[in-house]
């Protein structure tokens, strides 16, 4: 692995205003905003987040997104004079769900974790970024370029806050979108790309069906297609993420037991690996359908994509995931693991989008990301803020 100097500053001048319990603090103040999405409420978290950027000295902008939601944007060094850094962070987080032991948005800890919605995924990893900033900030150093945070809206639904943020020009040199890795390095992810299928028919009464067309029977023919192609799908191959896939999760059809019905909805999921593109499954779907008309002249089918987000996948042998692996070594004592992250975030518009190399890691595992009694582990939240911390010094020094 590549060696890289340290600031002259020192980490552990750095690390010394890293503080755990106010690092904790944090955390529970922004869990306890009830950022849900839908429809995201963003707004008073948003106010929060650019209060601890102003007082870490930060340049504070705010980008209007959709009607009272902004993302905030904190820069701090010389902009525009040297390379720039962006640690990434979303504010919105999902429903909590039943069968929680606490109340969700009232964070406890115990056993060394912080637990409440959004702990792991992610504003656990957005106090950790901010924590990391007030350090740098608080020890004085004098850095070489400029250290961007971003807190986006919207990530749970499509990442409309940091497409919105590239597309208004924010194209930094390197970023880390801090989402929960386990502090494992995820130099890629899955492409996610959720499809709506609608089968039309003709009704009838049900004691005489054959005088009409049922749309599930031919929703069943579609899917039974859908899952001899995920089948196929089943045997790519990709060195750090498992096989790309399919899966049907919602259908709705029918109006009562007795009428036959003419109309039929389905939900499906579809998940990319890098080296395949959002068009290429779109093209796949609609020869398949094709092929299915060709032997069904009554197949009445049309899909459309629900959100539409490519695979991204920054080379294991970029200066960046070199950088961050050393830190990681440096700062930890571990080995900087590389994996790929199984889920969609929004590091696919940074990557495929700004160009920017790009990788994730953050506190928290993706397995406590969406499920009751969410957690993030303190040690976690310590180290991260560390990692952020000494990556900015080297990067930008």
């Amino acid at each position: 692995m590549l060696c890289f100097s340290m600031s002259e500053a020192g980490y552990e001048r750095v690390f010394g205003f890293i503080d755990e319990e106010a690092l904790v603090k944090t955390t529970r103040e922004l869990i306890a905003f009830r950022s849900v999405n839908p429809p995201g409420n963003e707004g008073e978290i948003g106010r929060y987040v650019a209060d601890v950027m102003e007082e870490a000295c930060m340049e504070v902008e705010f980008q209007s997104v959709h009607p009272g939601r902004l993302n905030v944007l904190g820069r701090l060094g010389n902009r525009g004079l040297g390379p720039c850094l962006l640690l990434n962070g979303h504010m919105d987080v999902v429903p909590p769900g039943e069968g929680w032991s606490s109340e969700p948005f009232d964070a406890v800890v115990r056993g060394g974790r912080v637990y409440g919605r959004g702990a792991a995924d992610m504003k656990g990893g957005l106090a950790a970024m901010l924590e990391a900033v007030k350090a740098v900030d608080g020890a004085g150093v004098s850095l070489k370029g400029c250290l961007l945070v971003s807190a986006v809206v919207n990530e749970e639904r499509g990442g409309s806050g940091t497409r919105f943020m590239v597309d208004a020009g924010v194209k930094p040199d390197a970023a880390v979108v801090c989402e929960p890795t386990g502090l494992e390095v995820k130099t890629c992810h899955k492409g996610a790309l959720p499809l709506e299928f609608v089968t039309r028919g003709r009704s009838v009464h049900a004691s005489m069906p054959h005088g009409g067309v049922n749309a599930v029977y031919k929703m069943c023919d579609v899917i039974h297609g859908l899952r001899q192609y995920g089948e196929e799908l089943a045997r790519v191959r990709h060195p750090l993420l498992s096989p790309p896939t399919i899966s049907v999760d919602v259908i709705d059809g029918g109006i009562a037991p007795n009428v036959v019905p003419n109309l039929c909805k389905a939900i499906v999921d579809t998940r990319l690996v890098p080296g395949e593109t959002v068009e290429g499954r779109l093209q796949a779907v609609k020869s398949l359908l094709d092929a299915l008309r060709v032997e069904d002249p009554e197949l009445d089918v049309e899909f459309h994509p629900i959100i539409a987000v490519e695979p991204m996948e920054t080379p294991v042998d970029s200066m960046l995931v070199k950088m961050l692996r050393s830190v990681v070594e440096e700062v930890q004592g571990v080995e900087g693991v590389v994996s790929g992250f199984t889920a969609t975030c929004d590091a696919s518009f940074l990557a495929n989008i700004a160009h920017t190399p790009t990788v994730i890691y953050g506190p928290g595992r993706l397995e406590q990301a969406h499920t009751a009694d969410e957690y993030v582990e303190v040690r976690e939240l310590v180290a991260a803020a560390k990692t952020y911390a000494a990556l900015a010094l080297r990067f930008l020094s």
